[in-house]
């Protein structure tokens, strides 16, 4: 009976440590540190917030995709839009991740406060990211934006 009650108590032990969530998500300063797609994206807004330029730079890749509201860019016109941007403020939400190998697909609506060419951030938008992972860390390998 002792021996059972011993079992019991070790195997309620080892489920909460299983369940983790007496650890929040580690938030990461840079996106080299980001551990999951939620902190990929974070981390990615707060580089553009902060102007962060080369770490965000290296994070697209050198064949990247992107379809905005005034078109498809290349990397060179995404991080020449981001540059031109001031973002005092951002917060994310609706996210949804999938996990697909090396890939991380992060769809989530975000809301912008800021300016681009001095004028103020289209937001609400819907935004797709596709993250793979590579020798060199997460870099972005497609990207959809789309208003509300």
């Amino acid at each position: 009976m002792l021996r059972a009650l011993r079992i019991s108590i070790l195997m309620g032990a080892c489920a909460s440590l299983v369940a983790c969530t007496m650890w929040g998500e580690r938030h990461s300063n840079h996106i080299g540190e980001a551990t999951g797609a939620e902190a990929l994206e974070r981390t990615f807004w707060n580089e553009i917030k902060i102007k962060h330029w080369t770490e965000l730079e290296r994070h697209f890749a050198v064949n990247y995709v992107g379809d905005t509201p005034e078109g498809k860019e290349d990397r060179a016109a995404a991080v020449q839009r981001f540059q031109r941007m001031t973002l005092r403020d951002f917060s994310l939400t609706d996210m949804q991740t999938e996990l697909n190998g090396t890939t991380f697909i992060v769809v989530y609506s975000v809301t912008l406060q800021g300016e681009l060419d001095g004028r103020p951030l289209a937001s609400p938008l819907r935004v797709m990211t596709i993250w793979q992972h590579e020798k060199s860390g997460w870099i972005i390998i497609g990207r959809t934006v789309s208003n509300r």
